[in-house]
């Protein structure tokens, strides 16, 4: 009979994530986790067949929190805004798991137009609240999601990076700036007109 886990599976994950949250997730090994659970590494392989196991339900769990911060802007009128205001806080208050969500390297690169299938389900929840509010159609939605995308995953680049700060105030003026430009453009019937390609003139 195999022996009963001292921990739940639950237990490990939740201990692991806030390794991972503090340190980051290359900190996360075996010897720590066992130091921060007090215990040797063993119960850990009673529930876990390996750490790469364990750095997935981590990841999981990092994204189902940046999901609750996301969840929040509901309380909020225009929502949408909102939204991308939490996902840079949470950016602000846990830049390593922001690293491990969006910048982790076993993540496969795709191009511009995947990205929106990798993220369907955050544009599925957003999609009714622009068409109301905005009256968009699905294709200027796509586009609008793409280009907050760049803008949103710069600043939280620069937050989670300590790189810059940004006051509320300053964040909120800004993402209004950028987000009406956009607005504008997804609703211009321009998508799929071309902008020059800059050329060498010497």
């Amino acid at each position: 009979m195999p022996p009963k886990p001292k921990f739940t599976r639950e237990e490990i994950i939740s201990a692991a994530l806030k390794i991972a949250d503090k340190q980051g997730i290359d900190k996360l090994t075996a010897r720590e986790l066992g130091k921060k659970l007090g215990s040797s590494s063993r119960p850990i392989f009673t529930v876990f067949k390996d750490m790469d196991e364990l750095k997935r339900e981590v990841k999981k769990k990092s994204y189902d929190l940046l999901q609750d911060y996301l969840a929040e802007a509901e309380h909020y009128q225009p929502l949408y805004k909102q939204a991308i205001k939490e996902t840079i806080r949470f950016a602000v208050e846990h830049p390593n798991l922001f690293e491990m969500v969006f910048l982790s390297e076993d993540r496969k690169t795709v191009n511009f137009e995947e990205m929106t299938i990798r993220y369907k389900d955050i544009i599925d929840r957003y999609s009714g609240v622009l068409k109301q509010d905005y009256q968009l159609d699905d294709t200027a939605i796509r586009a609008l999601f793409k280009h907050s995308c760049v803008y949103v995953y710069g600043i939280g680049i620069m937050c989670a990076g300590h790189v810059c700060t940004f006051t509320d105030e300053q964040l909120n003026d800004t993402l209004g700036e950028v987000f009406m430009a956009m607005l504008m453009y997804a609703k211009s019937g321009k998508l799929d007109e071309k902008t020059p390609i800059p050329v060498r003139i010497d």
